[in-house]
């Protein structure tokens, strides 16, 4: 019998027990906590009520269901940890994770070239000595037999009825369409992972400066919950709700669970961030409004299918770009030049040119968007075969992150992070493969440090005394002429859609920062609820993800000002070059005692020096 088959026996023997736990801890809505210590007494005369909470135990705490959380708690699974799932959303229809979409991934077929391929794609902010580990995990995973594995519908039929797989070269390795992640998260049934769903994490638990768990609100009931954990593992996704707002959500495919809440988190425990200069995008339809930038609602072009975009004057002027010198960072730049050259669409995009009957045909490789032709014809009498649809560039990723090390370990021991800055750099080739190999090796290193993390002999629970009266002061909390708080979410990213956008000019980012300090200084005390019932109150939600939000739109505002320089999707109008003798390195954002502070940091090599990179980039980036 091998370790990891003793790992699993033992874990599968002491499962009963966990689940009684974990059960146990669930049923203290109606029954008195299973431990005196989930009585807390007040801290602060602030406190709404007396301060009572469910506590969960587990080895590996994995915050997020979406597709790094779904792999990281699979992988922890496997090496015999137990694992415990606390998702912000409902589980299977949270984040990125629960959306009816075909998730792009690749399987590769040259490490080599893909690794140089992904110095290229990053624009060299990606940490080398990470991006060599995920290469080779993914190589060593066999990318499409763990789809298959997993039941993963990659299939396509030809009229016959025979299967094909589509597939489309790039950098090394081969790119498969259609990957749902709903797959997987039947995976976490099956096996019987502990999932605690409608759960948003608001802070850490951080004790003589280890992480040892995490809290936060039941969004339902109101219910505050403590899970302590030997490891965490943070998988809590991007944050593009800061991006805009047309009528009914951001300029961005993402879902309102998309606030940034762990990052900020970690940050304000002393966790840098690195890359929040870096988006990633597509060129989604911006009509009608209901459904723009709505990646299951319309219609998009982007580094894969970007052959049948057109300017206004119908000229198609990416086709002589070959698909192995195209990258997420240069589809935007040049999206980017031509509209400042005047030749854009009205609202600051260009055209999707669905007349042609190759670019009709390949909308049926993305079903995502094919299966929108006929609702868009039947209730808004829109033919798509039969125009030229004004597309613009939405927010879909965020790059930047809590640095992390080659095993994703970050700055706090025990807090590791399935997507960590330094993860994509400027961008990953695949932010899904990137995705999914990066939360493996988190889990497979956060279960190495739970083993041998050593017992907390006695827990403070001021912490969590603090956070439960904090989060419950905002929710009772009486101001005279108070602001809602989607009046003050919507200020935010009024000022970021100016700053951040595909264009960025340093006046209007100096100027968003500006009024961001305003909102933070003025609205956000303001900042009252109009009914503080406990159950289901999404203004309170909101309120708390207002303080996460506008942490990381400072910290997006002050490295798009910081670099002076055009890389990737960061291109600023006053500096429409890349530098790499000042700016080839990674900007990092800190806060110490409420201020935050920005600098260059080293990016992190192994097989190439700077000097190297900086050659790669001007051969490979032309």
């Amino acid at each position: 019998m091998d370790e990891k088959e003793k790992k699993q026996i033992s874990r599968r023997n002491l499962l009963k027990g966990a689940g009684l736990i974990a059960g146990g801890a669930a049923l203290s809505t109606t029954l008195p906590p299973l431990a005196t210590e989930a009585f807390a007494k007040p801290t602060s005369k602030t406190s709404a009520c007396e301060p009572t909470f469910e506590v969960y135990d587990t080895d590996v705490l994995v915050i997020g269901s979406g597709l790094a959380g779904i792999n990281a708690a699979l992988t922890s699974f496997a090496e015999g940890a137990n694992v415990l799932i606390a998702d912000k959303g409902p589980f299977k229809a949270s984040g990125g994770g629960g959306m009816n979409w075909g998730i792009i991934v690749r399987f590769i077929t040259n490490p080599q070239i893909y690794y140089d391929f992904a110095i290229n794609a990053s624009y060299g902010m990606i940490n080398q000595k990470l991006c060599r580990k995920i290469v080779d995990t993914w190589n060593d995973l066999k990318m499409e037999q763990h789809l298959v594995n997993n039941g993963m519908t990659t299939f396509f039929r030809n009229p016959d009825g025979t299967m094909y797989m589509p597939e489309k070269p790039k950098g090394g390795a081969k790119v498969l369409y259609n990957y749902y992640c709903r797959h997987d998260q039947d995976e976490i049934v099956k096996k019987g992972i502990k999932v605690v769903d409608r759960t948003m994490i608001t802070d850490l638990f951080i004790q003589d400066g280890k992480c040892i768990g995490a809290m936060g609100l039941n969004i339902t009931t109101g219910t505050f919950r403590v899970f302590r954990a030997k490891a965490v593992i943070g998988c809590g996704g991007p944050a593009p709700w800061n991006y805009g707002w047309i009528s009914v959500a951001p300029v961005s495919i993402n879902s309102p669970d998309n606030t940034g809440d762990l990052d900020a988190i970690a940050l304000n425990h002393g966790c840098k961030l690195i890359d929040m200069e870096f988006v990633e995008n597509d060129a989604m339809n911006i009509y009608p409004e209901g459904l723009a930038a709505t990646c299951n609602g319309g219609f998009a072009a982007d580094a894969l299918e970007y052959r049948y975009l057109c300017d206004k004057d119908g000229v198609y002027w990416l086709r002589d770009i070959p698909m192995s010198e195209m990258n997420r960072g240069r589809f935007s730049q040049e999206i980017a030049k031509r509209v400042l050259e005047g030749k854009g669409s009205p609202n600051g995009g260009v055209y999707l040119d669905l007349r042609d009957p190759k670019a009709y045909q390949s909308l049926f490789e993305r079903e995502v968007y094919s299966r929108n032709i006929k609702p868009y014809k039947e209730r808004f009498d829109i033919d798509v075969k039969g125009m030229m649809m004004e597309v613009a560039l939405e927010q879909y990723e965020s790059e930047g992150h809590p640095v992390i090390d080659e095993n994703c370990a970050t700055e706090i021991p025990g807090l590791y992070f399935g997507v960590g800055g330094g993860t994509r750099g400027a961008r990953f080739p695949s932010t899904s493969g990137g995705t999914i190999n990066g939360a493996i090796i988190a889990a497979r290193n956060a279960v190495k440090y739970a083993e041998n993390a050593p017992k907390v002999k006695k827990i403070n629970w001021k912490p969590v005394h603090d956070e439960f009266n904090r989060i419950h002061a905002l929710r009772t909390k009486k101001v005279s002429k108070p602001l809602a708080p989607h009046e003050v979410r919507h200020a935010m990213q009024r000022a970021c859609f100016k700053a951040l956008g595909p264009m960025k000019y340093g006046k209007a980012i100096a100027d968003a920062i500006k009024e961001l300090e305003r909102i933070k200084k003025y609205d956000l005390p303001r900042m009252a609820l109009r009914n503080d019932t406990k159950q289901y109150n999404i203004e309170w939600q909101q309120a708390i993800e207002n303080y996460f939000m506008m942490d990381m739109s400072l910290a997006n505002c002050k490295s798009s000002l910081f670099r002076e320089e055009s890389r990737g999707t960061h291109f600023r109008t006053d500096f429409p070059k890349m530098d790499n003798d000042k700016w080839l390195c990674n900007v990092a954002v800190k806060k110490v005692n409420d201020k935050m502070t920005v600098e260059k940091r080293p990016i992190v090599w192994s097989e190439y020096p700077p000097a190297k990179v900086k050659e790669l980039l001007e051969k490979g980036l032309k």
